[in-house]
Formats: C-alpha cells, sequence, structure tokens
C-alpha cells in the first residue's frame, strides 16, 4: 500500500495538468513580449541620445557671424581691419 501511494504521489508530480502547456505557453510569449519591449525602449533611448548629441555637436560648429555682418561690423567701427582680418580667415577655415 505504501508503495502504491508513493508511486500515484510520484506519477501526479511528473505528469503535467491539463492545460499547463497553455499556460507555459502563454508565459513564454509574454516574457518575449517583455524582451521585446525592453529592447525597442533602450534603442529608442539610444537614438534620442545620438540625436542630441549630433545636434550638439552642429550647433558648436555654426558660425558666430557670416562674412556680411563681420563687414558691417567693421565699418561701422565695431572690429579693427586686423580683427576683422582674423576672423573672415577663421570663418573661411571653417567653410
Amino acid at each position: 500500500m505504501r508503495l502504491a501511494i508513493s508511486a500515484l504521489v510520484h506519477a501526479a508530480a511528473t505528469q503535467p495538468t491539463a492545460g499547463s502547456g497553455r499556460e507555459e505557453a502563454a508565459f513564454e510569449a509574454m516574457v518575449w513580449f517583455g524582451a521585446l519591449v525592453a529592447v525597442v525602449m533602450l534603442l529608442a533611448l539610444l537614438a534620442l541620445f545620438l540625436r542630441k548629441r549630433v545636434a550638439s555637436r552642429d550647433a558648436a560648429q555654426a558660425p558666430e557671424f557670416t562674412l556680411e555682418q563681420l563687414r558691417e561690423m567693421r565699418d561701422c567701427g565695431d572690429l579693427t581691419d586686423e580683427q576683422y582680418k582674423a576672423l573672415r580667415d577663421k570663418l573661411a577655415a571653417g567653410m
């Protein structure tokens, strides 16, 4: 009798219950869906970071003045001829 009870307990523990395959498949699908959502969010954060970094680099490379503005500043007396030439050369080198 004792052997029969232990055999029944062992058989009940090793046999899957009805519907457990569906539950496992649903759980596995939820895990994969969660992983997919996490990967998409990480890629979106990476894209935002790179976009901000490129935008700040472009803003840093933009010239502060145009050549026409430098000429006007020189003509008004805001810049000396030496300052104008230095800024003009710097602006030309940046283009």
